[in-house]
């Protein structure tokens, strides 16, 4: 209480603002939270009169990671998505969620821009922009921003996605093309219920980033 939180901050980042160019920004590092909870300020987030309007006020944020776990935590009331996993060199990679409760977030529970080798096994996604939210508002977002990017070997296992506004699980390949590594992800006993769309699929377009039907593989 009293923290000012900025447009692009999270309550926990992988991300140095004093060293920027640092590659991977983190590693070998693992998170342990059994019965703790990250809990943030949604509605103070919504109220005008005192914050700039913003998607980005993330639990935790995972950009250009290597070899992290985060197990046993609740992330919820956050202002943008739960937790987000993504980099741009190409991204991250070994990554490991297992445990979790990711509740009431803002925009998705759980998005996954950029990663090659990530398990997420007995998550719970739910209630996304139940009480306050943005677009997309989905239990899962799979949404890269660029062709170079990679989603490869994910699992999602023993997970629960439900009560979200909008969709369950969206897979987004909109900026995949051609040179981008083939795609991979295996859903193994994943619940989807009670959201407004259970599974969305767009695929890859061409080098440009359209959307529709094209040839990326996966």
């Amino acid at each position: 209480q009293g923290a000012i939180v900025l447009e692009c901050d999270s309550m926990l980042t992988s991300v140095d603002p004093q060293n920027m160019s640092a590659h991977p920004r983190l590693s070998n590092f693992s998170l342990v939270g059994y019965g703790a909870q990250l809990l943030m300020r949604q509605a103070d987030y919504n109220d005008p009169t005192r914050y700039n309007k913003s998607e980005d006020r993330m639990g935790i944020t995972l950009n250009d990671v290597r070899d992290v776990s985060i197990v046993g935590l609740t992330v919820a009331q956050t202002g943008g998505d739960g937790i987000i996993v993504t980099g741009y060199s190409p991204g991250s990679a070994n990554v490991y969620l297992a445990d979790l409760v990711l509740d009431h977030n803002y925009r998705n529970a759980l998005s996954v821009i950029s990663v090659e080798n990530m398990t997420v096994e007995r998550v719970v996604l739910s209630n996304t922009g139940a009480q306050y939210g943005t677009r997309p508002m989905d239990g899962v977002d799979f949404e890269p921003d660029h062709d170079y990017q990679v989603i490869a070997n994910v699992t999602m296992r023993d997970v629960v996605i439900e009560n979200n506004l909008a969709i369950g699980i969206s897979v987004c390949l909109g900026h995949f093309n051609a040179s981008t590594k083939p795609v991979g992800i295996l859903f193994d006993n994943v619940t989807v219920r009670n959201n407004s769309l259970g599974l969305r699929h767009i695929a890859g377009g061409n080098a440009s980033g359209a959307g529709g039907v094209g040839p990326a593989v996966g």
